[in-house]
């Protein structure tokens, strides 16, 4: 599993639809380095190059979940994208330090 810094300047804007747990298995995931609880930012990308916009799932550690208006600007700090394969499949998965409003 490879984990890509991602140029946030180059990704394109990224607006938020909905906040949820992450979760595996019925349980919401925690964040190794720091213990916090992980939450499932929903986006929507749209990319600087005018290609389709899509929806994308950001992970973050956070105490309480992270709360915005739909569809505001958001800016992810850290953030990473994780290359992952399994049973055939693959794609990519992003996590992020934080998220704050851009």
């Amino acid at each position: 599993m490879a984990m890509t810094p991602v140029d946030v300047q180059r990704f394109g804007s990224l607006s938020v639809v909905a906040v949820m747990p992450d979760e595996r298995d019925g349980q919401q995931k925690t964040d190794k380095r720091s213990g916090l609880p992980r939450w499932r930012v929903q986006a929507l990308r749209q990319p600087v190059d005018g290609a389709r916009a899509q929806l994308i799932y950001i992970s973050v550690p956070s105490a309480t979940p992270p709360s915005f208006p739909p569809m505001t600007l958001i800016d992810p700090v850290g953030l990473v994208a994780i290359d992952w394969a399994m049973n055939g499949s693959h794609g990519l998965s992003y996590m992020a330090d934080a998220v704050r409003e851009a």
